[in-house]
């Protein structure tokens, strides 16, 4: 008797395919997993900066300072929200253009986090006095 018992072979296949689904599963959890946490993470980030703005109300020396502050502040926001769609979504499908559902949803969140900030206006604080 020659070759393999192919009762034998299609057991061994068996056993590895099912063993190759079960981790399939598993590291499907994960990403799942790994993608809430970003997600929130990302909505924490953009709380915290509307926070910031409106709660915190931190006094600023001039103007020109608390435009800056409005400008670097939107700048993230709308940066932190188009890399972490486009990410998120290559991540998840495998290819970029499946990122537009995220891009949707977080550069809605930016729109609205930017609305916020650039309506915000900073008590102005004069550090020290007159040079005299």
């Amino acid at each position: 008797k020659s070759g393999v018992d192919l009762h034998d072979a299609f057991g061994t296949i068996s056993r590895f395919m099912t063993r190759t689904r079960e981790i399939w599963y598993e590291l499907e959890a994960e990403k799942k997993g790994n993608y809430i946490t970003a997600v929130l993470s990302y909505l924490f980030v953009m709380v915290s900066m509307v926070i910031m703005v409106t709660m915190l109300n931190l006094p600023v020396p001039s103007q020109q300072v608390a435009n800056s502050m409005k400008d670097g502040l939107m700048m993230q926001a709308l940066m932190t929200s188009i890399l972490l769609a486009l990410t998120l979504g290559t991540i998840r499908t495998g290819h970029v253009t499946s990122s537009l559902r995220e891009l949707t949803a977080f550069s809605l969140a930016a729109l609205i986090c930017m609305h916020i900030i650039a309506s915000w206006n900073p008590p102005i604080q004069i550090i020290g006095g007159l040079p005299g």
